[in-house]
C-alpha cells in the first residue's frame, strides 16, 4: 500500500477514534447530568431566530423557570431546531444542576442526546473510511500471497495500461495493466487487471505477455504479477 495512501487512512481513523471517544465521553456527561440533575417545568418566552453559515438557521427558544428555592432563572438553549418555531408560551422541561442553575438544558432528546450521536455518527464515518479500504487492501495482500504460492500461473496476453478511473487520491486516478487470456479448454476469454500503480508502467513492460496466477477452482480469482516493475523511490 502506497506511504500517502497509509497516511491518509490513518488520518481518517485517527479523526474518527476521536470522535468516538468525544462522543462517548458526551453520552456519559449526559447519563450522569440525567441522574443528578433537578426538573422544573418551565416556559418558553421568547424564540431566537440564529442564521448559520448554510443560510438555514436555527431556533432557539429562551426559557424562564423557578428552582426549587424559588430563584428565577432565564436562559437561552445552546440547542437550536426549527421544531422550537412557534412555541412562544409552550410549558417545557428542563433539567439543572443545583449549584449552577443558569447552565439548565431542556430535557428532550435532541437537547440531551443530538450531540454525543452527530459525533458519535461522524466517528463512525470517518473510522468506517480509515479501515474498510484498509482491510479489503490486508484481504487482497492475503489473497495475493496465497495464489503466488498456490495459484496455476499462465502467460495472458498484455492489452494496454490504463487508469483505474474508479480511484482518485489527490485528484489522480492510479494506472493498472490489461490483460486477456484465452482459455482453450472451454474457449472463454478471461480478462485480467493488476493491482494499482502509481506510475505508468508502460515504458518498463517487457513483453507481450505477463503472467497470471490463477484459483485452481476459480479462475476469476486471480493475481497480476508485477514484481518485475520498478519500486518508487
Amino acid at each position: 500500500m502506497d506511504f500517502v495512501v497509509k497516511k491518509a487512512l490513518g488520518l481518517f481513523w485517527g479523526v474518527g477514534c476521536i470522535l468516538l471517544i468525544l462522543a462517548g465521553y458526551m453520552l456519559y456527561s449526559s447519563m450522569q447530568f440525567q441522574k443528578t440533575a433537578l426538573r422544573a417545568e418551565g416556559v418558553v418566552t421568547e424564540v431566537r431566530y440564529e442564521r448559520s453559515s448554510d443560510s438555514k438557521g436555527s431556533y432557539h427558544p429562551v426559557i424562564a423557570f423557578n428552582t426549587n428555592q424559588n430563584k428565577r432563572i432565564v436562559f437561552e438553549s445552546s440547542t437550536g431546531s426549527s421544531s422550537y418555531r412557534g412555541t412562544e408560551g409552550n410549558s417545557i422541561e428542563v433539567l439543572y444542576a443545583a449549584d449552577a442553575p443558569e447552565n439548565a438544558e431542556i430535557n428532550d432528546s435532541l437537547s440531551q442526546w443530538g450531540a454525543p450521536v452527530i459525533l458519535g455518527g461522524m466517528g463512525i464515518v470517518f473510522a468506517s473510511i480509515g479501515c474498510i479500504p484498509f482491510l479489503i487492501m490486508r484481504v487482497r495482500s492475503r489473497r495475493s500471497a496465497r495464489l503466488l504460492q498456490e495459484g496455476v500461473p499462465i502467460e495472458a496476453e498484455i492489452i494496454g495500461v490504463e487508469l483505474n478511473q474508479a480511484i482518485q487520491f489527490n485528484g489522480r486516478s492510479p494506472y493498472r495493466i490489461k490483460s486477456q487470456w484465452l482459455d482453450k479448454n472451454t474457449n472463454q476469454v478471461f480478462v485480467f487487471y493488476s493491482d494499482n500503480i502509481n506510475f505508468d508502467p508502460s515504458s518498463y513492460i517487457q513483453g507481450e505477455t505477463i503472467t497470471v496466477y490463477l484459483d485452481k477452482n476459480d479462475p476469476k480469482k486471480y493475481h497480476v504479477d508485477i514484481s518485475l516493475l520498478p519500486k518508487i523511490a
